[in-house]
């Protein structure tokens, strides 16, 4: 929708009184983008003056994801006189990212052309939604009690041999021993402890394309060294495609299921990885011969703190579970007790909507 504008509204005075009676931070810009005025408001929320913002173009507030389609569109969008209003991720001075909701309209008349944009900061809301969207009280509780018995038993132990080594004056052996057991049983709860601080604060996904090949055989490497003294045998299927995700995170989710796979084999062990494309989606398939597990406990394995290994933690499905989720993704899992287990993995090739991933006038 236009909006037919008589030219002495354009005057400097008249604009500058309209933006700073406006709630709102508000940015008016010429058809191509060029920042022309602002309020106070946009101070607050970006950092910027109005005398730092005047004359750059509006694109400086867009994360580099948006900078092709969805900045390019959004102007496109005001030469055709409609209005837009949605959600989208914006950068401050100090290239924090935030959550903002945008309302963009236009006022063209024969002699003067004007892009306003209306900018909310809705960052905390969102933030606090995705928290409670995702951990509920049950979560929580088994969070808690999880780390309450793990972390007890290796306390215990130390304990134990502290007492020991302090009643024995003389260096020996058996000291030694002692001294390794509590050093392994620190590494224990430390890795515990980084374990259920990243599941419990994982940060959103930083999202850049990311190829499946490289991540895969990132991972193999790291774990060379076991792969060849298990002699385990590993076929690799990866078709070569890229991928909007975090590459920190993909990497961490397939370290999760090579280190599951190779602990539940425990002779020849076989390992299949796939990873292809279908429906717009990327698939991801890992599957071992290994023990498996029993219909009775399969639909728990995702549970904060339920393993079914004597040694284990019970964290790492969880987190394999979350990072999947947290990229619109889903997980499932199909495994017979003696016949091994399969995880397959489904995430979308592309989230954003089409206005950042297309440019509007070419359609």
């Amino acid at each position: 929708m236009s909006s037919e504008c008589n030219t002495s509204i354009f005057s400097n005075e008249i604009l500058k009184e309209i933006l700073f009676s406006v709630q709102n931070a508000v940015i008016v810009t010429d058809p191509k983008g060029i920042i022309l005025e602002s309020n106070a408001k946009v101070r607050d929320l970006f950092g910027y003056t109005s005398e730092g913002l005047n004359g750059k173009e509006l694109s400086m507030l867009f994360t580099p994801e948006d900078q092709d389609y969805l900045y390019h569109n959004l102007l496109y969008l005001a030469d055709q006189c409609e209005v837009y209003e949605d959600e989208i991720m914006l950068l401050r001075r100090n290239k924090a990212r935030f959550f903002a909701d945008v309302r963009l309209t236009s006022c063209r008349n024969e002699d003067n052309s004007l892009n306003f944009f209306s900018i909310i900061d809705i960052d905390k809301a969102k933030k606090m939604e995705k928290v409670f969207n995702q951990i509920n009280y049950e979560d929580l509780v088994k969070l808690a009690n999880g780390v309450a018995h793990e972390i007890r038993n290796p306390l215990v132990g130390i304990g134990g041999f502290l007492r020991k080594l302090y009643k024995s004056c003389v260096a020996s052996v058996e000291d030694e021993e002692y001294y390794n057991h509590i050093h392994s049983n620190l590494k224990k709860i430390e890795g515990i402890v980084e374990k259920v601080e990243f599941f419990a604060g994982m940060p959103d996904p930083v999202l850049k394309k990311v190829r499946i090949q490289d991540i895969v055989d990132k991972v193999i490497l790291e774990f060379q060294d076991r792969i060849n003294n298990t002699e385990c045998k590993i076929d690799i299927d990866v078709k070569p495609f890229e991928l909007m995700a975090d590459p920190i995170f993909l990497n961490r989710a397939m370290k999760i299921l090579l280190e599951n796979s190779l602990d539940a084999c425990e002779k020849k062990p076989e390992i299949t990885i796939r990873a292809f494309t279908e429906d717009n989606k990327c698939k991801i398939l890992v599957k071992d011969n290994g023990r498996g597990i029993s219909s009775d406990v399969l639909p728990y394995i995702f549970h904060p703190f339920f393993s079914t290994k004597t040694d284990g933690a019970g964290i790492d499905l969880s987190i394999l579970k979350r990072i999947v989720e947290n990229h619109q993704g889903r997980i499932s899992v199909d495994s017979q007790k003696g016949k091994g287990t399969s995880f397959d993995i489904e995430i979308p090739m592309e989230r954003r909507k089409k206005i950042r991933t297309n440019l509007l006038k070419n359609n």
